[in-house]
């Protein structure tokens, strides 16, 4: 979906501390 999209983009760090992959679409720099 959209949110993994960003994620994959380059904003996976929610991921790697371990929370949703939601979490990193909400990073700074993906507004």
């Amino acid at each position: 979906d959209m949110m993994s999209q960003m994620c994959s983009f380059g904003f996976r760090s929610g991921e790697q501390v371990g929370q949703s992959r939601y979490q990193c679409f909400h990073l700074p720099g993906t507004a």
